[in-house]
């Protein structure tokens, strides 16, 4: 679960990869594109620029499709004001990646959602550091989900750790979950309204000394 200096910059270049890769597929984005070239349009980008393939199927998923968090891309074509869910990892010198993000095509959309989801993002990450329970993490952002009225629409766990595999330890209910220096883990709130839409805002991170490191800390997604 501690990766070692090697293993962290390899981490840190499969997610550079595969944040370059999620901006090309978001700016290829057009009234009438289906879900299917867009995922398309990825697994090209990477393997021309040297990835093994996808640590996971790609999830792109266009309005109500972003209502269920493990979608399976189909021919559905993108129309404005459309929810956008573009959850994507990449495998690269043997080590994956993972981020997702979610957002409305050519319109602003029920920001509801947006901003819970982005606040429980933001409280995950304060408590990101050596020492802590990545439990308590989730507890804490369920909470928060019940203090806002919104607990009914929350569909998965907060995180897990990311290496050789893209889902491995520590995992929010591990039994060996204490955060420590050299950790790899996303932290990933969502909701999911059934027949509606769904928003998910995933960053994968690196637990320092200190606190933690975003690896796509640089883009977030609305440009």
């Amino acid at each position: 679960m501690v990766k070692n200096d090697a293993e962290i910059a390899a981490l840190k270049e499969s997610a550079k990869l595969n944040s370059e890769a999620l901006q090309y597929i978001r700016g290829s984005l057009r009234e009438g594109v289906s879900e299917k070239e867009i995922s398309d349009a990825y697994l090209q980008y990477i393997h021309e620029r040297g990835s093994t393939g996808p640590a996971f199927d790609p999830i792109v998923g266009f309005g109500d499709h972003t209502a269920t968090p493990h979608h399976k891309v189909t021919g559905r074509k993108l129309k404005k004001g459309d929810a956008v869910t573009l959850d994507v990892g990449l495998m690269l010198n043997g080590y994956a990646s993972d981020v997702t993000r979610s957002f409305f095509f050519d319109s602003e959309g029920d920001m509801k959602f947006e901003t819970i989801v982005k606040e429980a993002h933001r409280l995950a990450l304060e408590m990101c550091k050596p020492g802590v329970d990545f439990g308590d993490i989730g507890t804490r952002v369920d909470q928060f989900f019940k203090e806002k009225g919104v607990f009914e629409f929350r569909k998965h766990n907060l995180g897990h750790g990311v290496g050789k595999k893209v889902h491995e330890e520590p995992f929010v209910s591990s039994l060996d979950r204490i955060l420590r220096a050299g950790m790899v883990i996303t932290i990933e709130p969502g909701l999911y309204q059934a027949g509606n839409f769904g928003y998910r805002h995933e960053d994968t991170i690196l637990i320092t000394k200190e606190g933690f490191l975003n690896f796509y800390e640089d883009w977030d997604g609305t440009r």
